[in-house]
C-alpha cells in the first residue's frame, strides 16, 4: 500500500484525477494501491 493516507475515499480520488489531470505519473501511483488486500 502506498504511504498516502486519505481521510474519505473522496479524497483519494480527487488527489487520482488531479495528479492525472497534470500528467504527474508519480502524483498518480502514490494514489493507487498495488496490494491485492484493500
Amino acid at each position: 500500500m502506498s504511504g498516502k493516507i486519505f481521510p474519505a475515499a473522496q479524497d483519494a480520488e480527487n488527489a487520482f484525477y488531479e495528479a492525472l489531470e497534470r500528467c504527474d505519473l508519480d502524483g498518480m501511483m502514490a494514489v493507487w494501491a498495488e496490494d491485492e488486500d484493500i
